[in-house]
């Protein structure tokens, strides 16, 4: 080898195309799986409990194991779903139908045996659907995605409810360390996070994706209840807006939205 380059001995290459090749196989099978579910809710009207835990199940097996295996598009895509069905008890019929859209999704990365990633990824993202929960003649629909980055399962409802009564397409994620990844591949046009996590903070976040150079000119706002002058705030980088909660939210809100221009 006088190129320099350090290559993979060919054993070990074999070893990973199997477990790449019966990753594959198996995300196969879960995706049969979750056709099937879809498919029983369609012909019996009956979207309730077992689909959804027939969904949940594959799609969050499917977001542990695409990482490990190369294809953290499939990672991705299947918290998106996750995110999706989190609160809900039962699927409408136009919810059925954004789950077989996820589950597509899922399959042509699977079927193509490659992972989707760059503009590709973010693309495939953007036209996913998300989740709802007002008539659409009452809400204007605008194309601003928003990664929610928050612990309490309350205040996630609550601002998420704000932010899709205005019309924003929100994905939420409880974990910080996932919130990394998901701003990376997402490329949203705002990372709302929480200053109070479980973890690490929410100003240690925004820290480290502004030391970053794929996510450094990411817009971010940290999202409190806590006083102004709160040791956990005063540890904020001075040109990151707050959004308090309550009374004080749409205000705050409309501010982040003015300075990066999210509309």
């Amino acid at each position: 080898m006088g190129d320099g380059m350090v290559r993979m001995p060919t054993a070990a290459t074999s070893i990973v195309d199997q477990l790449r090749d019966e990753f594959l196989a198996d995300a196969r099978d879960r995706l049969v799986q979750m056709q099937e579910a879809i498919e029983l809710a369609f012909a019996t009207g009956n979207a309730g409990g077992d689909t959804l835990v027939a969904l949940r199940r594959q799609g969050h097996n499917l977001k542990g194991m695409g990482g490990g295996f190369g294809f953290p598009g499939i990672s991705v895509v299947a918290h998106r779903m996750e995110d999706y069905l989190a609160d809900l008890a039962q699927l409408s019929e136009l919810q059925l139908r954004d789950a077989q859209k996820f589950t597509d999704a899922l399959g042509n990365i699977v079927r193509g045996g490659f992972n989707v990633d760059g503009p590709s990824l973010t693309a495939m993202l953007r036209a996913l659907p998300v989740k709802g929960g007002f008539d659409v003649k009452d809400v204007v629909q605008t194309d601003v995605e928003i990664l929610l980055v928050v612990s309490s399962t309350v205040v996630r409802l609550l601002v998420e409810r704000e932010l899709r009564a205005c019309g924003y397409r929100v994905v939420a994620t409880r974990a910080p360390f996932e919130a990394f990844e998901l701003a990376y591949r997402m490329k949203p046009d705002l990372i709302l996070t929480s200053v109070v996590m479980d973890g690490f903070k929410g100003t240690d976040l925004v820290r480290a994706l502004a030391a970053m150079e794929p996510t450094r000119n990411m817009p971010v706002a940290l999202l409190t209840s806590l006083d102004a002058g709160h040791a956990d705030l005063r540890a904020a980088p001075a040109d990151v807006p707050i959004v308090r909660l309550g009374a004080n939210f749409p205000e705050d809100f409309a501010h982040v939205v003015v300075r990066y221009q999210l509309s």
